[in-house]
């Protein structure tokens, strides 16, 4: 039977793309956010929140690994 423990050890690297896109929203809203709220895309900080946890997902799954592919670099 598997837990959801389970569940998100296999999912860890996609949640850490997702955690990280979703800070770099909230940093991107306080930085360069507008003062008066005008900005539809930067003056919300819950709407950057959720823009950047989607951008981060959408990166995880672009720099995902196969399972079995061997990794670039190595010996030739």
């Amino acid at each position: 039977m598997k837990t959801i423990l389970d569940h998100l050890r296999r999912r860890r690297r996609a949640l850490l793309w997702t955690a990280l896109g979703a800070a770099a929203g909230l940093a991107v809203q306080r930085l360069a956010g507008c003062a008066s709220g005008a900005c539809p895309m930067v003056g919300s900080a819950p709407f950057m929140l959720v823009y950047g946890a989607v951008l981060g997902a959408l990166l995880s799954q672009i720099f995902r690994r196969e399972p079995g592919a061997p990794e670039k670099g190595g010996p030739r």
